[in-house]
């Protein structure tokens, strides 16, 4: 069949009629325009609960709203807390079965093992050189994996001295605060404990066994990174302890403080024997109580020192860690670092949405805005604080120097030290046996992750 001109041309105009109504139609029908799209951001962490966030989802809804792609959509955001001992168990469930938030928090620790679960913030929303330049240190190392920032931290917690300011006032320390060095405080420490022959009855520090002091295995990181050392690299094949000398002398040194032959002995595995009626547990306990004179805890730990110490007339101030000699003569510090921090999952639907409020979050003006509600200690350069009026100011102070160690299953590695640390305060291994055997346990969980390829760990 043959069309006329006229009639080809009728044709093509209600032909395009017909697509300009269906492109229309199409348009108005996307979200955010002509109808609005819900959009729920979930987010898992440990510690925080949701209304310490509210303020903060409330401004940035309102910041991401300005955005053309989300004008007009309707943003939640629901945050989830759980406990420090379900959560890993928990989210590993959920994202083997391709479910999980889009934002969940790792723990500084965790991201060799992690980092395939994890999609990277994109190299031109934020380039290595700037994420150096506007976070503290330790988490270009912590965060930082193959050349890809894989979550950003609101937040640095490290270990440093609390002390009980009456005890230390007392003149037997021969000093009214703890001093700058190992050696030192071993000196203060033989001179402020107290004894009834071998048997001690008031300590000067928490420190020598595993069991009854609350961060025993961060304390042996501790000691382990001022000596430069590590258990793993990036890409960890083994596990070597038995030969590790750096990891040796932290055990030999850790240990000592609980050795009654030694002139430093103040702690042992009984000490607090007898004192659960008293709520009397592990070593933070007895501070808070009276029991011992200084402790090692994080800024986390601040708030139920101060609130329970004062149930107990406790009166106490906090110092940075003290240091090896050598590090003190060079003015050179070292600290031990365990925070958590922001990633997006592989698995989330908004992926974009994630990381920008992640990015939101952990700008200077909005962690200055949370810090006020909420004290943290600070994870960007730029926010360093020393003003005095700062209960947390020797947090502060310390991010700056502070390392941390990779591996590869947090809570399998505490316990596999934990055990056999404690075998070696109660004589019941030799230094080089419980090394040896801590070395196969923690080959055997690491073997799982160096049989497999970097990308696919």
């Amino acid at each position: 069949m043959n069309f006329s001109s006229s009639q080809i041309k009728l044709f093509a105009i209600v032909t395009g009629v017909i697509l300009v109504f269906v492109l229309a139609f199409a348009f108005f029908l996307r979200p955010g325009v002509g109808e609005k799209s819900d959009i729920t951001l979930t987010i898992w962490g440990v510690g925080d609960e949701q209304g310490d966030f509210q303020t903060v989802f409330q401004d940035f809804i309102i910041y991401a709203k300005q955005a053309p792609q989300y004008r007009g959509a309707a943003i939640n955001i629901e945050y989830r807390s759980w406990r420090s001992d379900e959560y890993e168990t928990l989210l590993l469930n959920q994202l083997a079965e391709g479910k999980g938030p889009d934002i969940f928090y790792i723990h500084n620790t965790w991201l060799p093992k992690y980092h395939n679960k994890l999609l990277p913030l994109p190299a031109d929303q934020l380039s290595l050189d700037q994420f150096k330049e506007e976070f503290v240190p330790v988490t270009f190392d912590d965060l930082v994996y193959e050349k890809k920032v894989y979550a950003l931290p609101h937040y640095v917690d490290t270990l440093a001295l609390y002390y009980n300011t009456q005890h230390y006032q007392s003149g037997a320390s021969g000093s009214s605060r703890p001093a700058n060095t190992w050696s030192a405080l071993k000196a203060q420490i033989a001179a402020m404990t107290s004894k009834n022959g071998n048997q001690l009855t008031r300590s000067a520090i928490g420190l020598g066994t595993m069991k009854n002091i609350k961060y025993a295995v961060d304390l042996i990181y501790l000691q382990l990174v001022q000596r430069s050392g590590k258990l793993c690299q990036e890409v960890c094949t083994a596990v070597s302890v038995s030969d590790n000398v750096p990891f040796k002398e932290a055990v030999n040194e850790y240990t000592g403080f609980s050795d009654p032959n030694s002139t430093y002995y103040t702690w042992d595995s009984n000490y607090l024997k007898g004192h659960e009626n008293n709520n009397i547990f592990n070593d933070i306990d007895a501070f808070i109580r009276g029991r011992v004179s200084s402790v090692f805890a994080y800024a986390s730990d601040y708030q139920q020192i101060k609130t329970l110490g004062q149930a107990n007339n406790l009166n106490f101030a906090i110092a940075e860690v003290p240091q090896l000699d050598a590090a003190a003569r060079d003015n050179e510090r070292i600290t031990f670092a365990n925070y958590w921090s922001m990633a997006v999952s592989r698995n989330s639907g908004h992926p974009q949405l994630a990381w920008d409020f992640i990015k939101y979050f952990t700008t200077a003006p909005i962690l200055a805005k949370f810090y006020e509600e909420h004290p943290r200690p600070v994870s960007r350069e730029d926010m360093i604080n020393t003003s005095t009026e700062n209960p947390l100011r020797v947090f502060d102070r310390q991010a700056k120097y502070a390392k941390s160690v990779i591996v590869y299953d947090d809570a399998r590695f505490t316990q596999i030290l934990s055990d056999n640390i404690e075998d070696i305060v109660n004589k019941n291994s030799t230094l080089i046996g419980a090394l040896q055997k801590m070395e196969a346990e923690l080959n055997k969980v690491l073997a799982p992750y160096a049989q497999l390829p970097s990308s696919d760990l």
